[in-house]
């Protein structure tokens, strides 16, 4: 696969990959003017996998990764799949598309790092990250979505024990890299589904901002229009929180019994952080099941709550005032939660979103 991308014309060809496994790395750092897709013939009929690093887009332009199972060998290191910058040149004009990435037994799942902009993710399934890692992590980057995607984990589905996880999703920038950027800026998490919970306590489900630098690490974020379920054994921190954050809006989102000690949001700042700034929460369903705190907020200024349906099952809810929002029974079920770990993204996202 890197020798075809290499060699195929700049002419908006596609690479086809039939089916089978595929050991080792794939490289792809070619910089096209028109654009290249690499695809699987049949749809998660071509598996990649590795004990490493299994796909690379490292300063790569204008390339699609469409259709793979992507995933380590056991006790695999590093990161499954990654895309970052090249030293002061962009990543830009990436998608992937309609994969399945899963099992990493020591990183992220998909880092997105360094220097890269304009790129989607879409209708991409992941599970099981390595210990104390996450789904994604969207670090030092600008004009990033993550659209229609679903995130769970499933360890004993893979015959591995369950490990000490972080986010979902974590957006920040702790990077020296040579683009400078000082901040993830413009980074949009729309439409996905967040299942569940396998341990990670002291964590977030979706967090912007975490390294405790001098500057606002992520700038202009929207999380919006996304469904937040339960069916976990374990406990979050919260569902979501920023530290070092600037002109962030968390908004049309569903909360439906997530496994989470704040099932609201936490903001706060952390080493170095300035305080947060600008930061709204508002159109969202809340339907939780708390006996403490809804949510804790520290650090911030220009915070706006707003337009939201909150539900505690009759009881009250810790802050709630009427400029807030309501207090009425949305009527969400509450069904158990399927874990896809194979199928058609799109297809899975639209059933478990009519469950719900």
């Amino acid at each position: 696969m890197s020798h075809a991308v290499d060699n195929v014309p700049d002419d908006s060809c596609t690479v086809w990959v039939a089916d089978g496994t595929y050991e080792g790395t794939v490289d792809i750092d070619r910089r096209f003017s028109s654009s290249l897709k690499v695809a699987a013939i049949n749809r998660h009929g071509a598996v990649l996998e590795g004990s490493g690093l299994v796909v690379d887009i490292d300063g790569a332009r204008n390339v699609t990764v469409d259709g793979f199972e992507v995933r380590h060998l056991p006790g695999g290191n590093g990161i499954v799949l990654n895309v970052s910058g090249s030293g002061s040149t962009f990543a830009e004009g990436i998608t992937l598309v309609n994969n399945i990435v899963h099992d990493s037994y020591d990183n992220d799942l998909i880092k997105i790092n360094a220097g890269v902009r304009d790129t989607v993710v879409a209708n991409t399934i992941t599970f099981n990250p390595g210990p104390r890692e996450q789904h994604y992590d969207i670090n030092g980057v600008e004009d990033v979505t993550l659209r229609n995607n679903i995130m769970f984990n499933d360890y004993n589905g893979s015959g591995r024990a369950v490990v000490d996880v972080k986010h979902f999703i974590i957006i920040k920038d702790s990077n020296s890299s040579g683009l400078d950027l000082h901040g993830s800026k413009r980074v949009s998490v729309d439409g996905n589904v967040f299942i569940g919970w396998e341990n990670g306590g002291g964590e977030f489900m979706v967090k912007a901002g975490n390294d405790g630098k001098p500057y606002h690490e992520a700038i202009d974020i929207v999380v919006e229009n996304n469904l937040f379920l339960s069916n976990g054994p374990d406990t979050a921190r919260a569902v979501f929180g920023g530290a070092g954050v600037k002109n962030l809006t968390f908004r049309n989102n569903t909360i439906n019994h997530t496994t989470a000690a704040y099932q609201g949001y936490v903001f706060e700042t952390k080493g170095d952080n300035p305080l947060n700034e600008a930061v709204s929460v508002c159109n969202n369903v809340w339907s939780v099941r708390i006996t403490d705190d809804f949510a804790a907020v520290s650090g911030t200024v220009g915070m706006s709550e707003h337009h939201n349906v909150y539900w505690n099952h009759g009881a009250p809810i810790t802050g709630f005032s009427d400029s807030k929002g309501v207090v009425v029974d949305p009527g969400l079920t509450d069904a158990p939660v399927s874990r896809p770990r194979r199928g058609d993204a799109a297809a899975l996202l639209r059933d478990l979103v009519q469950a719900h």
